[in-house]
């Protein structure tokens, strides 16, 4: 009996993760929302994305994680709007940039109700830190940086995805 509680002890201190990575998640499902954009006639998902609103409260978290875990890396500071989306969309529609050759476009709306374009959209390569920093982001998603300029949020801030096939809409209430 002791040798069995002795494992389960043992197994529970290896599965669980430490307080430092499970604090920081909770932060970052706090700021991430997630969606599906299906299409109607073969209900096939044509769109599956994840957005993380990058706030103060998320980068302190990270340099927080980074010193706890003493990890030798930098937590960027970013100007103004930033968001981190993890997309996957079938091989037709994928690509996602500011060109006029993008299947998407993205769109922040803010306090005033004006959809605002980002400044840049930049794919970001999946490391392990960032697989760390942003759980949402499944491997076989894309994940890109989207920033757009310093805006006033308001208090319910939405992310538009649209594309020809339809459109997918992320809030969030600050």
């Amino acid at each position: 009996m002791i040798c069995g509680i002795m494992t389960a002890l043992i197994l529970a201190c290896v599965a669980t993760p430490s307080s430092a990575v499970a604090g920081y998640n909770s932060i970052a499902r706090k700021w991430t929302r997630h969606a599906r954009l299906f299409s109607f006639n073969t209900m096939e998902a044509r769109l599956i994305w994840n957005a993380t609103l990058v706030t103060d409260e998320l980068l302190d978290a990270q340099r927080e994680l980074v010193d706890k875990r003493k990890m030798n890396i930098d937590v960027p500071s970013y100007e103004g709007t930033n968001f981190f989306v993890a997309l996957y969309t079938d091989k037709d529609l994928g690509i996602f940039s500011l060109d006029k050759a993008s299947n998407w476009e993205i769109a922040l709306v803010g306090n005033d109700g004006q959809e605002v374009v980002p400044v840049k959209i930049e794919q970001v390569t999946l490391t392990v830190n960032e697989e760390i920093f942003y759980p949402h982001a499944p491997k076989w998603s894309k994940m890109y940086r989207v920033q757009f300029p310093a805006t006033d949020l308001g208090r319910e801030p939405m992310l538009i995805m649209r594309s020809i096939v339809g459109s997918s809409a992320l809030k969030w209430k600050l």
